[in-house]
């Protein structure tokens, strides 16, 4: 905090003019600001000052206060917006949206917002003006139906089923499957939500876990136990305990609850998009819906650890009981945050606690495994994908399941320097799902590290492409064995993409400089081994350097390290 306040006293000092002519832009107009004791330079910095220490609602408290007197201006909307959603105040954030609806730059969110405020108050006819709103002007403009049938939900009106099955709008049919289950559990439909249910856990779509978890609680509380215990196996992995462990008893679903539902359901979609910004909105306007809704808590979360709020992430986790289905959850969010830290061990400590709370489920064993990796205890790591894959073998998990696991096994082995088993693992879970382009593509770079059938290495590849195009680590796969087989030509189009897709990954910007190298390019190349540099370290850093000195010293590139 001290190092932050000193850096913004010396940007002011060398930059007075410069911020002063934002700030007067930032609260004008300017008479006002004069005449207005409270709309100072000191107020807005320290506001902006707040907001950069991640202190929200200090931020949003001196934005609101500035914005009280100066109610035109975009920009501290804008920033009282941001700053409100941070920290969850959502009478501030729709403050923002009716001072940006003056200057007509409300976001594509804000009739979202103000549909939750109006259906909260029960001000159906303002409900409909915002949804009506959504549809005409913003990207959102899909969620209509769906909340259309909420506020005949709420009104006790019959909802209208056929427009939630219209296929023409794909974002529609995509979020409408879980939606659809909520309101037949609404109308206490419970036989057709019952047979929907059935016929949508064979996706493989993170949506289901939540699904199953909020439905589960209905059917328990109906007596139907058996089928609450599968839908709770389904979304923990096996892993069912106490069927009434952490889940919710209700007998009928909310209208609030299914719309935090569906808003839940974007905000996650968002962040796998790696758009946490935005998701957090929706996963904010899902906690205004139902504020206590542990799953929503569980995202808010998951969001501030993609935002690098890692503190706020870990007091919203902490407060998450250990006997709640969300709470693995979160223990995968810290994880994935004191891996970006790079604090391993202080992951495995928490992951080994969850895993003896979660015996058997298997997002929490992969969690294990890939830590060990990044500790470098390869012989652990294999230990738990073994035991996976003999798990699998045992319970007759989906052959893809079970491929997948044979060659994560399959990798770490090879790290382990034993090529003639990997191979066989590889082949083996090729068997099992030939059409996973991710096994394909790991048999085939495999293939050509260890300088086997390059043919056939090609081959696989090219098929693995096929399979997932858009995929940047096959298209570096497939460009750099072009490489090794001379086809220049080929390879370089393929390695640019894979650049422009992955942004500056290590080992594709390396293989495109080698690329560049080899075809004569040379000043391109020396760029693209500087780019790799920015995420290199230790030998793969002195390894860059001394290409970007010396370039090339054989005629062939090297592999992949």
């Amino acid at each position: 905090m001290v190092q932050i306040i000193q850096i913004c006293e010396d940007f002011r000092r060398v930059s007075a003019r410069v911020i002063s002519a934002m700030v007067a832009l930032a609260i004008a107009p300017v008479a006002n600001a004069a005449n207005n004791p409270d709309v100072t330079l000191d107020n807005y910095v320290a506001a902006r000052l707040a907001e950069i220490s991640q202190e929200n609602g200090q931020a949003q408290a001196g934005y609101a206060k500035l914005l009280s007197k100066v109610p035109d201006s975009a920009t501290l909307a804008d920033r009282l917006f941001s700053s409100a959603i941070r920290s969850g105040d959502m009478a501030n954030a729709i403050k923002a949206i009716r001072a940006q609806e003056l200057q007509n730059k409300a976001s594509s969110e804000a009739p979202l917002l103000l549909f939750a405020d109006a259906f909260r108050r029960k001000n159906w006819a303002m409900a409909k003006l915002a949804n009506a709103e959504l549809a005409a002007r913003t990207q959102y403009g899909f969620l209509t139906p769906l909340l259309n049938a909420w506020l005949a939900v709420a009104r006790r009106s019959s909802v209208d089923f056929e427009v939630l099955k219209d296929n023409k709008d794909q974002a529609l049919s995509y979020f409408a499957l879980p939606q659809r289950v909520y309101l037949n559990l609404a109308i206490e439909k419970i036989d057709v939500a019952k047979a929907e249910l059935r016929s949508l856990q064979s996706l493989d779509s993170d949506f289901i876990q939540d699904l199953n978890l909020r439905s589960a609680s209905i059917f328990a509380a109906k007596g139907d136990v058996e089928f609450a215990k599968a839908l709770v196996s389904k979304a923990l992995d096996g892993d069912v305990g106490s069927i009434g462990a952490g889940l919710k008893s209700a007998s009928r679903l909310q209208a609030n609850e299914g719309l935090a539902a569906l808003h839940l359901h974007v905000a996650n979609s968002l962040l796998v998009q790696k758009q946490p910004e935005t998701a957090l909105i929706f996963a904010r306007i899902a906690e205004f819906y139902a504020p206590n809704d542990v799953a929503t808590q569980s995202t808010i979360g998951a969001v501030m650890v993609a935002l690098n709020a890692s503190k706020t992430a870990q007091k919203i986790f902490n407060a998450i009981p250990e006997s709640s289905p969300y709470w693995s959850q979160g223990v995968a969010a810290i994880v994935r945050g004191y891996s970006k830290e790079r604090k391993f061990a202080e992951a495995a400590t928490l992951i080994a606690k969850a895993r003896r709370q979660r015996p058997k489920m298997v997002s929490l064993a992969l969690l294990a495994a890939q830590n060990f990796e990044e500790l470098n205890n390869l012989e652990a790591a294999a230990n738990v994908y073994r035991e996976l894959s003999e798990s699998a073998d045992r319970s007759r998990t989906a052959p893809g399941q079970a491929a997948i696991f044979r060659m994560f096994l399959a990798n770490v082995v090879e790290k382990q320097g034993d090529w003639a088993t990997a191979k066989n693992l590889l082949q083996a879970a090729l068997q099992l799902d030939p059409t996973n382009a991710y096994i394909l593509n790991s048999l085939g770079y495999s293939l050509l590290e260890h300088k086997e059938d390059p043919t056939l290495a090609i081959e696989l590849l090219k098929k693995a492409r096929g399979l997932a195009p858009d995929s940047a680590a096959i298209a570096d796969s497939l460009g750099w064995a072009y490489v090794q087989s001379g086809a220049l030509g080929q390879a370089i189009p393929l390695l640019e993409l894979a650049v422009k897709k992955s942004g500056n990954d290590l080992t594709i910007n390396e293989h495109l400089g080698d690329a560049y190298w080899l075809a004569g390019r040379k000043v391109a190349a020396r760029y693209a081994w500087q780019v790799a540099m920015l995420s290199a370290d230790g030998e793969a850093s002195t390894r860059l350097l001394k290409k970007v000195d010396l370039g090339l010293e054989m005629k062939k590139a090297v592999g992949r390290p």
